[in-house]
Formats: C-alpha cells, structure tokens, sequence
C-alpha cells in the first residue's frame, strides 16, 4: 500500500515547474523554441528597416514614381511607414 507522504511527493515532481533561462515552460519546450521566437521578431525588424529605408529611393527613382520634390518625398514616405505600421499592428495579433 502506498503511503500518503509517498502520494504527496509524486504530486510535488508533477506540480514542479520547468524553466528555461528563468521562464517558466511547458513540457516538450526547448531552448531552440526561445530562441526561434527572438529570431523571427529579429528577421520582420529586419525586412521592415530595408523596407523603410528603400521606399524613399523607389520614390525618387523615374523608373517607378519619379517624385523629384524632397519634401513631397517625405511626405509619401512617412504616409507608407504610417500605413504598414498600422496594418502589421491590426494584423500581428491575428495572425500570432
């Protein structure tokens, strides 16, 4: 037969929480999960800053838009990082 103390401990291994560079996990988490989800929010910042800083050169460009005026330039720009910003923002917590 089994004893209560025996009981109680069985229940304190389960009970015991699993960590991770001091954050509490699931069972089946590993340090390559923590890791992957700092690398994708490291890789869209990334993308978003070349995609920031790009715009103002396709504005300019004959080819594409051909804004000549600098500060109309800067107005189309910051009315697209405005824009993507809001969206991304709308969307992040749908998608995840």
């Amino acid at each position: 037969m089994v004893s209560n103390n025996e009981n109680y401990e069985k229940l304190e291994e389960e009970n015991e929480q699993r960590t991770i560079l001091n954050i509490e996990v699931k069972e089946g988490v590993t340090i390559w999960n923590l890791l992957a989800i700092s690398l994708v929010f490291s890789a869209s910042g990334l993308a978003t800053f070349f995609f920031n800083t790009s715009v103002v050169y396709l504005l300019r460009d004959e080819r594409y838009f051909g804004i000549t005026d600098i500060s109309h330039a800067n107005q189309v720009n910051s009315d697209v990082i405005f824009y993507s910003l809001l969206v991304s923002m709308c969307l992040s917590p749908l998608l995840g």
